[in-house]
């Protein structure tokens, strides 16, 4: 896997995480990479919401993989 900065660098970082995913079952991860739109920041009481409501939604369970850590330069 290969990220590209906003300094237009590139730095591989797959680490073998790709592979835990695979075996675990989770397939393949496909990335879009384009230029991002105007970004406006949400209101306030947007922001951090699960911190402010911690049982508030998240439809998001995790993996329960853990990811290596590390950048190969």
């Amino acid at each position: 896997m290969v990220k590209l900065l906003n300094s237009g660098r590139s730095v591989h970082i797959d680490g073998g995480w790709l592979q835990v995913l695979t075996e675990s079952g989770f397939g393949t991860i496909t990335t879009e990479i384009r230029e991002a739109p105007e970004f406006y920041y949400a209101e306030d009481y947007h922001q951090q919401y699960l911190s402010k409501n911690p049982n508030g939604y998240c439809g998001l369970g995790g993996t329960g993989i853990s990811c290596p850590i590390g950048i190969e330069k």
